[in-house]
Formats: C-alpha cells, structure tokens, sequence
C-alpha cells in the first residue's frame, strides 16, 4: 500500500494506517503519543491509533512513546521529548530543546537540530547529531556517538566500549564522566 500522513487532533478520532507506512502527526501542544497503548491525548481528548509506524509532533511540550515494534519517532517543534521503546526504533529531532531517550532496541536518535539532548538508555544505540550545540550521552554499554559536521556538539562517553566520532569538520567536545579514564588519541 501507499504512504499515509494521518493528521490528529485529540478530539476523540480513531486513525486507521492500513497497509505501507502510516505515519501520524499532531500540531498542538502538550500532546501524549503513546504507540505501545496506540492512543494519542492532550487536555481536549483523545484518539485512537491503528497501524501506525511512524509519528511526528511539531508542537511544544510534546511526548512520543514507542512500544515493541519499530518505529520512526520525529520531534520538529521545541521541548518535546521521544522515548525508544524495545524495537530498533529510530528517534529524530529537527526542532529545539527536545530530548532523545534510547530504548532496549539498539535505537538510532538523530539531531539535526538545536540544543537538544540525545540519551542511549542501553547498550548498542547510536547518536548522531549534525546539530548546533547538541549533547550526547552514552549507556553503560557500546554505543557509538557521532558528531557529523556539527557546531558545539558534546560526545559523553563511558568505558564500556562507548565510540567518539568527529566528522566532516564537526566541532565537538569528547567527555567522560568517570574517574581514571586514559583516551587515546
């Protein structure tokens, strides 16, 4: 089947994605996605959700959780926040001052934005920012963080085997927020 985009409002709506890629979004504020319960909610309501794989909020003070299944999380709008859930989920952020928390699924959280904060929750996420001013904080396990061509980006990395990239002339800052640490250069 084709691509859908399925506009919500939170006003007591059932959104049916059928076959191929459904994506759903919402425009307003404060709105609560939560894909694993396939309900969406704010102070005006609620919808229902089915067949969806993808969902984008492009208000303020947005969340989006995702459940089992993969999905394709997008914040565009600002202080929003996205939490992976146990499938290989990706999270993507274009707006600012959101935050990006990884799943158990090896999750890919993505900035392209400003000010925003990517957080791998378990091991194997990767977190990549091309962003400007952009934070990025490895698990306790071997994820890899990458700043591609960003501006101010800070790469937190851990010793359990966490990667520190700087691409494409990226501006970046490698951290580490434990004691006797030795980085090799």
């Amino acid at each position: 089947g084709a691509d859908t985009t399925l506009i919500g409002n939170t006003t007591g709506n059932t959104l049916i994605g059928g076959s191929g890629q459904a994506t759903i979004e919402y425009t307003i504020d404060n709105v609560y996605v939560d894909l694993a319960a396939n309900t969406a909610s704010s102070s005006t309501g609620f919808d229902t959700l089915s067949d969806v794989s993808a969902a984008t909020v492009s208000g303020t003070a947005d969340t989006i959780a995702a459940g089992s299944a993969s999905f394709v999380l997008t914040a565009a709008g600002a202080s929003d926040v996205l939490i992976g859930g146990s499938g290989a989920s990706t999270l993507q952020a274009t707006g600012q001052f959101e935050t990006l928390l990884g799943g158990s699924g090896g999750n890919s959280l993505v900035s392209s934005g400003q000010h925003n904060t990517l957080v791998a929750q378990s091991t194997n996420n990767t977190l990549i920012t091309s962003g400007t001013s952009d934070t990025l904080l490895a698990s306790a396990g071997a994820d890899h963080l990458v700043a591609d061509g960003a501006t101010q980006a800070t790469l937190v990395g851990n010793v359990a085997g966490s990667t520190l990239q700087a691409l494409n002339g990226a501006d970046a800052v490698a951290a580490y927020a434990l004691d006797n640490v030795t980085v090799n250069l």
